[in-house]
């Protein structure tokens, strides 16, 4: 938005979000176009009808411009930026403080399942980001021990090497931690694949040379043998004897 010849943006409020902080930036703008006192309910003595009507009818309308269409729709009748203003209070503030103790509880409340490494920091990021939006600011140091306390008991050597000896610490110390920890448990099953293949392979050869050798000594067997025709004469007729010879081979 643009006001008084400067530049002076405040992201419309759409009932979502930090409206504290919105209401802040509003004022700020009134302040900036020095009608800020149009959110008195009483006019002042100084001032006469006329002007103090044209002072509200434009901060009315700089906080309905500061509003999305859908939010709007809730103040489109009211006249009085005053009024105005308590009704939006009435309405979103109380939804702030609901929503900023609902990720509090979240992020104290937050623990990691094992193999979501990556995931868990993304989510404890997320809630941070969330809670600075409400005018939440969480100190560097407690950030940290709160994402520390949120690990696994199989982290327990990854916290005792961070912490010790050292007064402070930081999230993104962890992160990278758990980064390079997480890369280093992918090389190791990679390493177990490609060892576990290699070992396959190897037995596989093994068993198809043994098969192989078992082929050529049963050919080699029957190749040995030779059938040897006799003929027998018994009572004027002669009889066909057939035998089986194993030759001797060469060595």
């Amino acid at each position: 938005m643009n006001t008084s010849g400067s530049k002076f943006k405040v992201t419309k409020f759409n009932g979502e979000g930090n409206f504290g902080l919105w209401q802040t930036r509003v004022k700020d703008l009134l302040e900036k176009q020095e009608i800020l006192k149009a959110l008195r309910f009483e006019k002042p003595t100084s001032m006469d009808d006329e002007d103090w009507e044209e002072l509200q009818q434009l901060a009315t309308g700089t906080i309905r411009i500061c509003l999305a269409d859908e939010i709007v729709y809730h103040v489109q009748n009211l006249s009085s930026p005053g009024e105005i203003w308590k009704v939006l209070e009435s309405q979103f503030m109380s939804r702030t403080v609901t929503i900023k103790q609902y990720l509090k509880q979240r992020l104290y409340g937050l623990k990691m399942h094992i193999g979501h490494d990556l995931t868990h920091g993304n989510i404890f990021n997320q809630i941070i980001i969330d809670l600075i939006q409400l005018d939440m600011n969480i100190k560097d140091e407690d950030r940290a021990m709160i994402f520390l306390c949120s690990l696994p008991p199989f982290y327990e050597h990854i916290v005792t090497t961070l912490t010790y000896g050292k007064e402070k610490i930081k999230v993104e110390e962890i992160t990278a931690t758990l980064l390079a920890h997480n890369q280093w448990k992918h090389n190791k099953n990679e390493s177990f694949h490609i060892d576990g293949l290699c070992v396959k392979g190897n037995q596989d050869r093994e068993r198809k040379l043994e098969e192989s050798s078992k082929r050529r000594n049963s050919r080699s067997k029957s190749r040995g043998k030779k059938t040897i025709r006799c003929y027998e004469v018994q009572g004027g007729k002669t009889y066909e004897v057939r035998l089986s010879k194993v030759e001797k081979t060469d060595r």
